[in-house]
């Protein structure tokens, strides 16, 4: 009986070291295979890399395209605004829009005039127009706290009325040159815009450009080629002839216009017929 338990002992520890041999055995294996499996190698590495940059280049553009959306809308929304407040100044004064100022003692200019009435001057600036704020105003012109901010807009000098009116007045034809100190102190009726609701009020500057008026009898080009931005949203190259700009029309809509449209086929900076049908080129 002794020895038959010694025998089964040794037959039952025989076979554990056997298992244990097994185990050992499968290991060693498996291992290389598990080492194979849980690390990349250079290669699968550098092909999940060009899939990476192949989404990124896919997903980038759609992403620019989908915040410079974002800019126009919030900057067309401020314009409105603006807009908006004008048209309630010019309720208030006798359908007055504000009188045309050259700052300093002359009193302030529309920015100023409105404020009152917008309250945020944040409003003046469009997020295009960043991280460089807009310029605004000459030295020593814009002690007005609205008249100092950074700006984006311009308002519309309404030179073709006004020379219109001043010809009327003086019997005569003024010239252009003429023209920009005699309408120093005048300001334009909102009830005499034939077309408001194809009459730009608001339209946006070029951002290096300090002037408050977009006046198109200035100088020997007008400011719709040195002082306008006509394309300042939704242009893939930047200073170039595409894309467009938001603009704030006299019945208090809102539109975006096409490079070139606000003047081509038709002048929407003017009011009188001669120059709504005068072609200005770019």
């Amino acid at each position: 009986m002794n020895r038959q338990r010694t025998a089964a002992v040794r037959a039952e520890t025989g076979t554990a070291s056997d298992r244990a041999t097994g185990l050992e055995a499968a290991r060693g294996a498996f291992a290389p295979s598990m080492n194979r499996f849980g690390a990349f190698t250079l290669i699968e590495l550098l092909v999940v890399i060009a899939i990476i940059a192949i989404l990124a280049a896919m997903l980038l553009p759609a992403l620019a395209r989908a915040k410079e959306a974002g800019h126009r809308i919030a900057c067309a929304n401020d314009l409105r605004q603006i807009g908006l407040a004008a048209g309630m100044y010019a309720d208030d004064n006798n359908s007055f829009y504000p009188e045309r100022t050259t700052g300093g003692t002359t009193g302030s200019r529309w920015p100023d005039r409105l404020l009152p009435i917008y309250r945020e001057m944040r409003l003046l600036r469009c997020p295009n127009d960043a991280p460089q704020p807009p310029q605004t105003g000459v030295s020593g012109t814009n002690g007005y706290a609205g008249d100092s901010v950074p700006r984006s807009y311009i308002i519309n000098g309404w030179n073709d009325y006004l020379q219109q009116q001043i010809d009327v007045e003086l019997g005569r034809e003024v010239s252009n040159a003429e023209l920009m100190n005699m309408i120093l102190g005048r300001a334009m009726r909102q009830d005499a815009v034939d077309q408001p609701s194809e009459t730009v009020l608001f339209g946006e500057k070029d951002s290096p450009s300090p002037h408050y008026y977009m006046d198109f009898l200035e100088g020997a080009v007008g400011n719709e080629i040195s002082e306008l931005d006509q394309g300042k949203h939704s242009n893939p190259i930047k200073n170039s002839r595409g894309g467009g700009s938001n603009c704030q029309f006299a019945d208090g809509s809102m539109r975006f216009v096409r490079f070139g449209k606000a003047f081509l086929p038709e002048n929407l900076w003017a009011t009188t017929p001669k120059w709504r049908s005068t072609v200005l080129k770019f």
